[in-house]
């Protein structure tokens, strides 16, 4: 459990590639798709704009629009404090210090 002290939960496990889902939705859809996401796509870094989609939806976004990178699932995508490392094109909670205080600062804790 997180302390005053460090307010943030310990990393734990791999979650299930079906825990987060799809978030493609089509303007004259009623819902998003909801299928278990397996790419996680940044379109704007400045921004972080980014996005959960499953195969199906990877491959419309690859046929009709430009981002800037993707890849697969995993344990650390959207979780706070997260950082998307480009060099080996995954999302990973940052384990140092100075790091560390800048997404407790972003998360609102001192």
């Amino acid at each position: 459990m997180p302390t005053p002290a460090d307010p943030f939960a310990p990393v734990g496990e791999s979650c299930h590639r079906d825990g987060q889902p799809c978030g493609y939705k089509p303007a004259t859809a009623p819902d998003a798709c909801g299928k278990p996401a397996t790419w996680h796509v940044m379109w704007d870094p400045g921004t972080c704009d980014n996005s959960l989609t499953c195969d199906e939806h990877m491959a419309l976004i690859q046929s009709r629009w430009v981002y800037v990178d993707r890849h697969p699932v995993g344990p650390d995508c959207t979780m706070p404090g997260a950082l998307w490392e480009y060099s080996n094109r995954w999302c990973v909670i940052p384990d140092d210090e100075p790091a560390l205080a800048v997404a407790r600062a972003l998360n609102g804790d001192r």
